[in-house]
């Protein structure tokens, strides 16, 4: 499983920095959040990555069975990654 996740938050992070954020309809403060926070990319999904190994391994349940609820979720990013590395019900606050 350490292997799936780690490698979603890859593909996730190619996927991300390949969006050209500037042509989306979204807020000029999502374009500058997200602006700061591509640079920093790896290291956070990292941390996203670890995060939900470290759940999933507590819990004992494998990922199609697991709801996670992102309570302010900020850029969203975890959420994808939570539904790209197999999290059965991603709930985005």
């Amino acid at each position: 499983m350490k292997y799936d996740i780690r490698q979603a938050a890859q593909a996730l992070v190619s996927q991300l920095k390949a969006i050209d954020y500037e042509r989306l309809p979204i807020s000029k403060y999502n374009k500058r959040y997200i602006a700061r926070l591509k640079p920093v990319l790896s290291y956070y999904m990292k941390i996203y990555a670890d995060c939900l190994l470290k759940g999933l391994e507590s819990i004992g349940s494998s990922p199609e069975e697991i709801t996670l609820i992102d309570y302010g979720g900020g850029s969203g990013f975890l959420s994808m990654l939570a539904k790209q590395a197999g999290i059965g019900r991603v709930i985005y606050i």
